[in-house]
């Protein structure tokens, strides 16, 4: 699927991308896994491919699997964006960090130059510089009209931090079709975060409905809007047009954190609650953990970017007894070392998106559990892999007649902090949360999904995706098969490498 814009790199030496499917990972044996291990043959996996991507980075000039942050303005890439029947008219961008003006540019190149979009709103962090924005309206004349907005952070020492993008195309020619994309990740709204750092990507697009489908998923991202745009003068216009587009076939489930304290049925709402909540229903714990052989060889990953002041107990006794009904369940989390960021393409300025204090990092505890991000030598491995990471994952594997099989992916804005995934308060009966978080679960035994696409030569939105049985005849699709081993890009190696005596974690005190 060839996705993505094409971006000039001719004063670039060509970088060969590494490649994290099925078909070719590298599979290493180390002390944190006791396998003998040997790569994964291609033709013993047939791997079905999931709606979860990585950025394109910058110097990835013929990579055609990464998604650049221009192509989720093109419908599909058979037909230039002038040639397009597909208008974009609204666009609703939440992030943390945004650069106004690149975001700003990077629409305008990538929408016909005949477009109009009627609004674009920016939700956002609060920021003084993007509160001072104003838009030169003599040069962009396709937007009518472009609003910021800053939540309310209800709870002290939070921040808004949900990556996430709703942009809903109309077909020019008949006005009352269109179709809404839907892009959750885990960067920013800046330039150096779409092109220089690894991120996560999922994205689905969803066709306008004739009347209102109740769902699990839209009634979920209701709520989550309502939460978030509270005293917005969209709000209204944003739930009313959620509400006009099928979501029956979204190929994930939602796990969202608000700022607030919960009690009651509501603590179930959000954050690792959420999980735990989806976990159960499913019925996922006990089919995973029914037997000792799966126990001793599933392992449970934690990638993240950044980690708050976080205690063994609150790991172990509420974010894993959400993520794994086994007690004390095997732990990799996956962090930089201090050599990794200094050899990365941004060299130490990339440590900035890498905000973890030493005194948090390096608790005895947490040392014996880190594992570099990549599995070979820093300076073996090609450009892309030594982008800094700036994905958020947690993951649960199992290594099984040496191949790695994904039992589910959580990936979007959650770090590794009691902040984002929430904590509980007095003895179990009141939920703190601090920030405002987006993310996607995505589980194997749940995934019966196919990418539908019609001929070539029609325009079709390309990340439209339906159940299986729900496939119209006429509609081609990518099925590959009906094994359960998911394609899910990493930025990391599993089994991920252990931690050498010699490595030590990054850490935000050395750009002092």
């Amino acid at each position: 699927m060839n996705i993505g814009n094409n971006i000039d790199a001719s004063s670039q030496k060509p970088i060969k991308r590494a490649r994290y499917d099925y078909e070719d990972i590298e599979v290493i044996s180390d002390s944190s896994v006791d396998s003998s291990l040997t790569d994964v043959e291609i033709n013993k996996i047939n791997p079905i491919e999931t709606p979860i991507y990585l950025n394109k980075l910058r110097f990835e000039k013929n990579s055609p699997e990464g998604l650049s942050f221009r192509s989720f303005f093109v419908v599909c890439n058979n037909v230039l964006a002038d040639n397009s029947l597909w208008r974009v008219k609204n666009i609703l961008f939440s992030s943390y960090i945004t650069e106004i003006e690149w975001v700003i540019d990077e629409v305008k190149g990538s929408v016909p130059k005949n477009g109009n979009i009627e609004s674009i709103l920016f939700i956002s962090h609060y920021s003084e510089e993007l509160k001072k924005y104003k838009l030169d309206h003599d040069n962009n004349k396709w937007v009518k009209d472009v609003s910021i907005f800053f939540p309310d952070q209800k709870v002290p020492y939070g921040v808004y931090h949900p990556k996430f993008m709703l942009i809903i195309f109309e077909d020019s020619a008949q006005c009352k079709k269109s179709f809404i994309r839907f892009i959750i990740t885990s960067a920013n709204l800046t330039q150096s975060d779409w092109e220089l750092k690894s991120q996560s990507i999922w994205v689905q697009d969803f066709f306008q409905c004739d009347k209102y489908i109740s769902c699990e998923f839209i009634e979920y991202l209701h709520t989550f809007l309502q939460n978030i745009l509270g005293g917005c003068s969209l709000e209204k216009f944003w739930i009313n047009k959620i509400q006009k587009f099928d979501f029956e076939d979204s190929t994930v489930k939602l796990i969202a954190s608000v700022p607030g304290y919960f009690i009651g049925r509501e603590i179930n709402m959000w954050g690792h609650l959420r999980v735990r909540t989806l976990m159960k229903k499913a019925n996922i714990n006990a089919h995973n953990d029914s037997d000792s052989h799966n126990k001793e060889n599933d392992i449970i990953v934690s990638q993240f970017s950044s980690i708050g002041r976080i205690s063994e107990k609150w790991l172990y006794y509420e974010l894993m007894s959400s993520l794994s009904s086994t007690p004390n369940p095997k732990i990799e989390i996956i962090f930089p070392t201090i050599e990794q960021v200094n050899f990365s393409i941004e060299g130490i300025e990339g440590g900035v998106s890498l905000p973890v204090k030493r005194e948090y990092i390096s608790k005895p505890w947490i040392k014996k559990l880190l594992h570099r991000w990549e599995a070979v030598n820093i300076n073996e491995i090609g450009t892309g892999m030594k982008a800094i990471p700036h994905n958020k994952t947690l993951l649960r594997y199992k290594v099984h007649n040496d191949v790695i099989e994904i039992i589910w992916v959580i990936q979007g804005s959650h770090n590794l902090s009691n902040a984002a995934w929430g904590q509980l308060q007095k003895g179990g009966s009141q939920y703190c949360i601090r920030n405002f978080e987006l993310g996607i679960f995505l589980h194997k035994n749940q995934f019966k999904f196919v990418r539908c696409h019609k001929f070539e030569h029609e325009e079709y939105p390309m990340f439209v995706w339906k159940r299986r049985k729900n496939c119209n005849s006429h509609v081609e699709t990518n099925s590959k098969g009906s094994n359960h081993l998911l394609s899910v890009p990493l930025p990391f190696t599993l089994p991920p490498k252990r931690y050498a005596n010699n490595d030590n974690p990054w850490n935000m005190e050395l750009l002092i």
